[in-house]
């Protein structure tokens, strides 16, 4: 294998990688309203003010998931570059015994 094909192999990688934690991302954020849309329905039928949901501390609180969500995203690219990466030198080890044999 050309170094050219392991470097299409790893974006090729990198992207499945990249595309999976978007969905993830994207099905956390889906969930993330759908359970804000059930509190404030559950909310009004209570008859508890929005404003209440709807606090700094609330706010903050969903800041620090989105930055632990990038975090996570962050860690999982890093983990599918490190087996990629592993994956080239296993290749790359048993093409250079398969040549000098």
């Amino acid at each position: 294998m050309r170094v050219s094909d392991y470097v299409i192999e790893e974006d090729a990688q990198i992207k499945a990688a990249t595309d999976l934690v978007t969905r993830e991302v994207t099905n956390k954020k889906a969930a993330n309203v759908a359970a804000l849309q059930q509190a404030l329905a559950i909310a009004s039928e209570i008859e508890v003010p929005v404003e209440a949901l709807l606090k700094k501390s609330t706010a903050e609180d969903a800041q620090k998931v989105v930055e632990l969500a990038g975090n996570l995203q962050e860690l999982v690219v890093a983990e599918e570059l490190l087996k990629a990466a592993e994956e080239v030198q296993r290749e790359d080890v048993g093409c250079s015994e398969a040549g000098t044999s």
